[in-house]
């Protein structure tokens, strides 16, 4: 039996090596999985955090910003339906064009200012 640090026993899909780890916290993760489309990159993984109770899955995107760096950022939900959501809105957005994928980022933006005018910056 696999453990991590704290003595939890991990997932059959944990990939980490706890007895070479320095640190007790360290989650579990699964195989990444990543996807090249130069400039950008895009991936996703299984992970379990040390004080979880369930799985989680990530996804992520990051590509080039105008100003010579990366932007993008990473999708995490719990469950296996959560995920299976993810998985169909990335399909959908498969259908978007990049003007209307633009626009949609600035009304995720838009609408998080309006759930939260404290924090809009």
């Amino acid at each position: 039996m696999k453990v991590n640090g704290r003595g939890r026993e991990c997932p059959a899909w944990c990939r980490v090596d706890h007895g070479a780890e320095t640190e007790t916290d360290r989650p579990c993760y699964g195989q990444e999985r990543t996807i090249k489309a130069e400039p950008s990159v895009a991936g996703v993984e299984a992970s379990l955090g040390v004080y979880e109770k369930e799985p989680e899955v990530s996804a992520w995107i990051y590509g080039p910003n105008h100003r010579g760096g990366l932007h993008g950022g990473r999708i995490t939900v719990q469950g296996s339906g959560g995920a299976e959501r993810l998985a169909e809105a990335l399909e959908a957005a498969a259908d978007l064009t990049k003007p209307q994928l633009r626009q949609l980022a600035a009304q995720v933006r838009a609408a998080t200012a309006e759930a939260w005018p404290e924090q809009a910056g």
